[in-house]
């Protein structure tokens, strides 16, 4: 009887497990989106300038006009769309290493000409972290039941 309310107990505890993990990579993300939102506000009200946004901690930009389609800004170095059409997702490969990054788009008036912001926050640390952890629990788990 132990054994199945061990196992009953390991059935509830590993979901709970993996859930805390991407609420931690939620966490993450949500913070560098914020950083970026404030990044765009400012450049917005002109407390900073266009070179301010060069790479500050995991947040990368790409600025374009909405109505001419041209580039402003861009420090993504080579920055792709996952499969070649996932937008939101995007891999930059760079001497051997890949990395992963997450896509958003804002809005931004700037000196009275409207653009389009992408802002890519790389997320690859903390994805690889969260799969090394998520490894770890599955074989602790396999191996207790």
């Amino acid at each position: 009887m132990a054994g199945k309310q061990y196992r009953l107990l390991l059935f509830f505890v590993v979901p709970i497990l993996l859930l805390s993990i991407a609420a931690m990579l939620y966490g993450f993300l949500g913070s560098y989106r914020e950083e970026a939102e404030t990044m765009i506000v400012q450049l917005e009200n002109g407390k900073i300038e266009l070179d301010d946004l060069q790479e500050h901690n995991r947040v990368r930009y790409r600025i374009i006009s909405k109505k001419e389609k041209i580039e402003i800004f861009d420090n993504t170095d080579a920055v792709k769309p996952l499969l070649g059409i996932i937008k939101r997702l995007c891999i930059r490969k760079q001497e051997g290493r890949t990395e992963l990054f997450v896509v958003d788009r804002y809005p931004l008036l700037y000196n009275g000409v409207e653009y389009r912001v992408e802002s890519y926050i790389n997320i690859t640390g903390h994805v690889q972290g969260i799969l090394a952890m998520t490894v770890v629990i599955a074989l602790i788990y396999l191996i207790t039941v």
